[in-house]
C-alpha cells in the first residue's frame, strides 16, 4: 500500500512520517533494506527545498524519473546499482509496482 492510494497529494511532514514508520525493504533486493537514518537522508535528498509543503503524485512521479536520469548518467556500475535501489524504494513508498 502506497502513500498515495488514498490521497492525490501528501504534505512534507506526512511524506517525512511515512518514511520513518516504514520497513525500508528495498524490493527484489533479497532482504535487503535502508535504515532509518538512510531514509529520512533519501526522503531529503529527493524532496528536498525544490518542493513545496505538499507533494502530489504527479511531482512524487518526476522525482523518481529525476533519478532515473541521474541513473543513466552514473558512470560506474556500482553508482548506477545504489540509484536504482533508491528507485525502487521509492515506487515501492509510493505505491508503484516495481
Amino acid at each position: 500500500m502506497g502513500i498515495y492510494d488514498k490521497e492525490s497529494e501528501v504534505s512534507k511532514e506526512e511524506l517525512r512520517e511515512s518514511f520513518d514508520d516504514d520497513r525500508g525493504r528495498i524490493p527484489d533486493r533479497g532482504g535487503k533494506s535502508y535504515d532509518r537514518a538512510t531514509r529520512n537522508r533519501i526522503q531529503r535528498e529527493v524532496f528536498g527545498e525544490k518542493y513545496g509543503d505538499t507533494i502530489d503524485r504527479h511531482e512524487f512521479r518526476r522525482a523518481i524519473n529525476r533519478l532515473n536520469s541521474k541513473r543513466n548518467a552514473a558512470k560506474t556500475p556500482e553508482e548506477k546499482a545504489q540509484i536504482k535501489e533508491k528507485i525502487d524504494y521509492l515506487k515501492s513508498v509510493g505505491g508503484w509496482r516495481v
